[in-house]
């Protein structure tokens, strides 16, 4: 659809699916955003959009631990974002993104927490100043340059990446095609 306005849904609580489609516009730069606070049980959850159009946005801000074990699908290679700014954590046990048809930016906000226990695919991952803002890999972390996304990885000042040990030695955790930025000066 071709929205000239943006749309959002503010889940306040936990909420069970079988898929939660977040749509962007199709025709403008209008966003459409689904923000969560609660845990996100289903499927799938599909990030809709359509190239240099609108982007869809999944944001998690919960003040208690949060998990969505629902995976997390892109129609357009590069887009449909992912914000987490609960400062206790989002675990995912679902997928995010696919090689080919990855997600846009995962965002880890400020003093942040996010852990990945899926192979995650996404265009950009940005972790934002602050000594607490965390990011756990449990599981290989393509960051990919095709698409909308640059395949960068932005460490902010002070933030944490920890790698979990069901790693094989010598096996890739985290592949970036494009830059690897540390701000911390």
């Amino acid at each position: 659809a071709n929205y000239a306005t943006a749309s959002s849904l503010d889940l306040n609580g936990d909420t069970t699916f079988t898929t939660m489609t977040i749509t962007a516009s199709t025709g403008s730069a209008v966003a459409g955003t689904v923000t969560a606070f609660g845990d996100l049980t289903g499927t799938t959850i599909a990030l809709a959009d359509t190239a240099n159009n609108g982007t869809s946005q999944l944001t998690l801000d919960g003040t208690a631990a949060q998990t969505v074990s629902a995976a997390i699908t892109a129609s357009v290679q590069g887009d449909g974002d992912i914000t987490v700014s609960n400062t206790v954590g989002v675990t995912f046990d679902g997928l995010i993104g696919v090689a080919g048809t990855e997600t846009g930016t995962l965002t880890i906000g400020a003093a942040g927490k996010a852990t990945l226990n899926k192979a995650t695919n996404v265009g950009d991952i940005v972790l934002e100043d602050n000594a607490a803002t965390t990011l756990i890999v449990n599981a290989a972390v393509g960051i990919d340059a095709t698409g909308s996304g640059n395949g960068r990885i932005d460490l902010g000042d002070g933030s944490i990446v920890k790698v979990g040990n069901g790693f094989a030695s010598g096996a890739n955790v985290i592949l970036a095609e494009g830059a690897i930025t540390d701000t911390s000066g």
